[in-house]
């Protein structure tokens, strides 16, 4: 019996491999043609319909579903990185907003299959979807997704936002609150550019997936860390623009960043609000599983 469910696993993980691939092509394929308008469409509607096809066709697989859209992501991320590096390297001059743009491509390919999976833990009470089976696989595939999703982002963050930057020689920088979100939006509006939206959009998912993942994988973080951990953060990155002139050091930047990640410490809390108050308490968060929670 061991032996089969061994093998079973096994079988699990080569498909969620295989699967996992297919969806980076499909990534690969999408973000060259540098029209947001375009790619961003479709890889949302890529992601929703091939992990419910998925998710229906393998009976609420959490551990096959979850495994193949991590490896998507850790492709994507990785193509990323090694394009910022190879233009880096070969002397180009780094296209930011190219790499902002698939970077939030990236993001949402990640993003999108593992809502819906947290959406369906956190509101379906149906028996066969809540088997300790699934519990625990569910747990286990959402710990191996924060560690590798966790560390790709950071690498793209670094190779991004630090050692792909040239210096301009300029210091260049804003104390006064809001006053680049409204030349965002007077530049959106009178323009209708998409680089303002990415950057606006950007600047806050930058450190998102950073404050959600940390609550995964340190639930017991005390609060006073969690504030001050984003501050800090982004705090030395826009001093560090401003001392080594590689970018922009600007306060709303700052103010949109310690957004984000905030919002992913809260989407985390509010999950394990919601399944609390559906199962009257039987279950503390669908991020970890315990016998208590059977």
């Amino acid at each position: 019996m061991l032996n089969r469910l061994k093998r079973y696993r096994v079988l699990e993980t080569a498909c969620a491999l295989i699967f996992g691939v297919l969806g980076f092509v499909v990534f690969a394929q999408v973000s060259k043609s540098w029209s947001f308008y375009l790619e961003f469409p479709q890889i949302v509607g890529y992601a929703v319909a091939s992990t419910l096809l998925l998710l229906a066709l393998s009976g609420a697989n959490y551990y096959f579903v979850g495994l193949q859209a991590t490896i998507t992501s850790l492709l994507s991320f990785g193509k990323i990185i090694i394009d910022t590096i190879e233009d880096h390297l070969s002397g180009v001059k780094p296209q930011l907003s190219m790499n902002v743009l698939n970077g939030i491509l990236a993001i949402t390919l990640c993003a999108i299959p593992f809502l819906i999976l947290v959406l369906n833990r956190v509101l379906f009470t149906f028996k066969f979807m809540n088997t300790s089976n699934k519990k625990q696989d569910f747990a286990l595939v959402f710990k191996i997704q924060s560690v590798i999703i966790l560390a790709a982002y950071l690498g793209y963050f670094i190779i991004n936002f630090i050692t792909g930057r040239k210096l301009s020689g300029e210091i260049r920088f804003n104390i006064i609150p809001f006053e680049t979100i409204k030349e965002y939006y007077l530049w959106f509006k009178y323009n209708e550019r998409i680089e303002p939206v990415v950057l606006f959009v950007g600047n806050i998912l930058v450190l998102a997936p950073l404050g959600f993942y940390l609550s995964v994988l340190f639930p017991r973080l005390k609060r006073r860390y969690i504030i001050l951990f984003p501050i800090i953060l982004s705090g030395a990155i826009e001093i560090s623009q401003l001392i080594f002139k590689n970018g922009h050091c600007d306060i709303d930047d700052f103010i949109l960043n310690c957004t984000g990640f905030y919002i992913g410490v809260w989407f985390k809390l509010i999950c394990d609000f919601v399944r609390r108050k559906l199962t009257k308490g039987e279950e503390e968060s669908i991020f970890t599983y315990t016998k208590t929670s059977i």
